[in-house]
């Protein structure tokens, strides 16, 4: 607290028998202070506070290995530090017998040092950029897969891991033109509302430069939030990340194809790209997925390779079985390999083995529960055989139930010898209950030959009644040797059959704050869009919990139909409201709806932060006088108004109270806190309850001494000297405008004199 000894009088009160001398200082307390109540929740999720975005097929371009990032997220509201990267690499050049004691290559490092050292630090709902290089890779290897693991301290003091696969292929980028999105990809949210998944795009041709003029997904639920090259330019052999988000806190898998569309700088030739994309409910028990196999030449010395397994589940997975097919076996190692039970975001590893010199494409199938994992394993005899890398676009595929969807299948002779007669199998049906159909084998080369370093292309089409999930075995196959020897190969691809739905979104809310002198308002509008893929009906929208003074001012979502990709608007108002108290915390607005394939309605919730800042109404003293001094003086201690015991004048002290504050006040009441036997109001004062002071108006409190009527209580009796400090009063007022808020302060003395 602050005091001021602004004013000291000395008053001499002189009667027939003795002097009474009386000094008097007014004093006054400005202080000012609020206390803050902070009301609002925070949702409880069991999510993982670090996630590793999910990863599109990098590219891997030429002889050189491929350099970039993939987006490291901190979910959590605290910052998280001290997390450290680790890796596991299935490149064969980097591991060719699993069963010697250093199958591991620790002098390879996938991550970046200095990234991962830049990473070991997220603030809280942020991301890091982790970069990483790409194994060097032959051409007969031609793919592979890298898992990145990350651990930390998560924000209750538990140490976690979380561990992301990512799966690199080589390309030709001779045989495409413009801005190519290498493959789609499958988002998971990893139990936190929104999932991320980084994209991979390359430059095609030889020494060509391109405009990239936009990318955009045809979901508005999908966003691109980072590594957005629109209006850019790519040149041939750059490849650039992509980061996607997409809503996982969804009732069904929702879908959308990201289209990215280029020119040649040049010729102005266009060209355009498309990368399939789903976003997967909230997961829920173990999910295992794995990463690519390089191709094995089975020509060296006891031929192996390693399948890198990763629980992207939120529950431990068991593993019943690891099925090995026919001229593969198992290659047990005392370390990183799998056992009965693969903890969630944990990973393990298969090793095997392959024939020497033989040739093959076949699945490793891993049983857990009632699901099973399948990865196709190729291997091939360098010295005098055949071989084609085969892969598909998009991969996985995703479509609607009944819908379906199709997918383009590449095959490119990597090997040194051409083939005939290639011929394309029916599709099998490994899970799921899909259909699946082929068409238009086209050749570069003509007819049905595949000469070294040409490719062959074609179009598989699959649709299921089923909202699932399954596997579909694609095949190619061949002659070679004038046609004495065959060649056969097969790929596995994932699909996902979503239900039709209607699925909602609601755009991200900004904070809103008001100060609470009944007249300040603020306003936006929330956005809800269908980013299913039918109409939804029965839309509500509520706002369940404080203040009471936010409310939904203009609904235009209520009892519509919103068809797919279509969107509503919801205005949101806080305020006026009448506050003396600074209020601040979290709204919650749900929005529910159904489209008649739910046994309950779907919901979503936004959070709404708000503030309401304390109505700021005031008064202040604007001048101080004293009336029937005897002599002259300034008022300050070391110049004090003297008044005479012998002078009958009226001695009195004047203070005038001005409205200082926005609005129009009333005037209920004046604390007198001095002596009542040195000083009590005039009549005069015009500072009356009741009264109204407009803004900027005064009005005055006057303080008669009446100590000269009070000489028996002066302490020290006649002949004395008293001293007193006289006080500001206190002013109680209510705003005229913000109704129902009263004010009890002191007003501030002013400064200077």
């Amino acid at each position: 607290m602050k005091h001021f000894n602004y004013l000291e009088i000395v008053s001499k009160l002189k009667s027939l028998l003795s002097i009474i001398g009386v000094a008097i200082a007014v004093t006054c307390c400005n202080s000012s202070g609020s206390s803050s109540n902070s009301n609002g929740g925070t949702l409880s999720t069991v999510n993982s506070d670090i996630t590793i975005d999910n990863a599109g097929i990098v590219p891997v371009l030429g002889n050189s290995p491929t350099t970039s990032v993939i987006y490291v997220h901190n979910n959590s509201d605290t910052e998280i530090k001290g997390i450290t990267y680790g890796t596991q690499n299935n490149a064969t050049s980097k591991i060719e017998n699993p069963l010697q004691k250093n199958h591991l290559d620790n002098s390879y490092t996938f991550v970046n040092k200095d990234s991962a050292k830049l990473c070991s630090t997220i603030p809280a709902k942020q991301s890091c950029p982790l970069g990483f290089t790409t194994p060097n890779i032959s051409t007969q290897e031609a793919q592979g897969s890298m898992i990145i693991t990350a651990n930390y301290t998560n924000k209750v003091g538990i140490s976690s891991t979380f561990s992301q696969t990512i799966n690199y292929m080589k390309v030709d980028n001779s045989l495409k033109q413009g801005a190519i999105l290498n493959s789609g990809i499958e988002i998971s949210g990893f139990n936190n509302p929104t999932g991320y998944a980084t994209l991979y795009m390359y430059g095609g041709g030889i020494n060509q430069v391109y405009t990239v003029s936009s990318v955009i997904p045809n979901n508005p639920g999908f966003k691109v939030v980072q590594g957005n090259v629109t209006g850019r330019q790519i040149q041939s052999n750059y490849v650039q990340p992509i980061e996607i988000s997409a809503p996982t806190n969804n009732h069904n898998t929702i879908m959308a194809k990201l289209t990215a569309k280029s020119s040649n700088i040049v010729t102005q030739e266009q060209y355009k790209s498309v990368a399939a994309l789903s976003a997967t409910p909230v997961a829920n028990g173990a999910i295992l997925t794995s990463g690519i196999v390089p191709l094995i030449d089975s020509s060296i010395a006891s031929p192996a390779g390693k399948l890198l397994i990763v629980n992207a589940g939120n529950a431990d997975a068991t593993i019943d079985s690891i099925i090995y097919p026919t001229g593969v076996t198992a290659a047990t190692l005392e370390s990183d390999s799998c056992g009965t039970n693969l903890p969630s975001y944990a990973t393990c590893s298969i090793y095997f083995n392959v024939s020497q010199g033989g040739n093959g494409s076949q699945n490793i199938t891993v049983q857990y529960g009632s699901n099973s994992l399948s990865q196709t394993i190729t291997w091939y005899n360098s010295k005098g055989a055949a071989l084609l890398q085969m892969s598909a676009n998009p991969n996985p595929l995703t479509f609607i139930v009944n819908n379906g969807g199709s997918t383009t299948i590449i095959l490119t002779n990597i090997g040194g010898i051409s083939l005939s007669n290639v011929t394309i199998p029916l599709p099998i049906i490994a899970s799921g209950s899909a259909t699946a159909t082929e068409s238009n084998l086209t050749c570069s080369a003509g007819g049905s030959n595949l000469p070294v370093g040409q490719s062959c292309i074609y179009t598989v089409f699959v649709n299921d009644t089923s909202e699932e999930s399954g596997m579909i075995m694609l095949g190619v196959g061949g002659t070679y040797n004038d046609g004495a020897k065959n060649y056969s190969r097969i790929l596995a691809l994932p699909y996902t059959s979503a239900a039709t739905a209607a699925v909602l979104s609601i755009s991200q809310p900004i904070p809103m704050t008001v100060v609470g002198n009944n007249t300040d308002q603020n306003t936006q509008n929330l956005v809800v869009t269908n980013i299913g893929n039918i109409p939804t009906t029965s839309i509500s929208a509520n706002l369940v919990s404080s203040p009471s003074s936010m409310a939904i001012e203009s609904d235009f979502c209520t009892g519509i139909t919103l068809n797919a990709n279509e969107s509503c608007t919801l205005n949101i108002q806080l305020g006026p409201v009448a506050a003396t108290t600074l209020e601040s915390g979290f709204n919650q607005l749900i929005v529910t709806y159904s489209d008649g394939s739910f046994v309950t309605n779907e919901s979503r919730l936004a959070i709404i932060p708000y503030t309401i800042e304390a109505n700021s109404q005031d008064i202040v003293i604007t001048n101080v006088s004293a009336t029937g001094a005897e002599s002259g003086g300034t008022g300050e201690s070391t110049s004090p108004y003297i008044f005479s015991g012998a002078n009958q004048a009226q001695k009195m002290i004047t203070f005038t109270i001005a409205n200082n504050g926005t609005n129009q006040i009333t005037l209920r009441g004046i604390i007198n806190n001095n002596s009542p036997i040195a000083w009590v109001i005039d009549d005069n004062s015009t500072c009356d309850e009741g009264i109204n002071l407009a803004i900027n108006e005064s009005c005055t409190i006057v303080f008669d001494n009446v100590l000269g009527l009070n000489t028996l209580a002066v302490p020290g009796g006649l002949g004395s000297v008293y001293q007193e400090n006289i006080k500001v009063p206190t002013v109680v007022f209510s705003d005229n405008v913000a109704t129902g808020t009263q004010f009890s302060m002191i007003p501030p003395l002013p400064t200077p004199l």
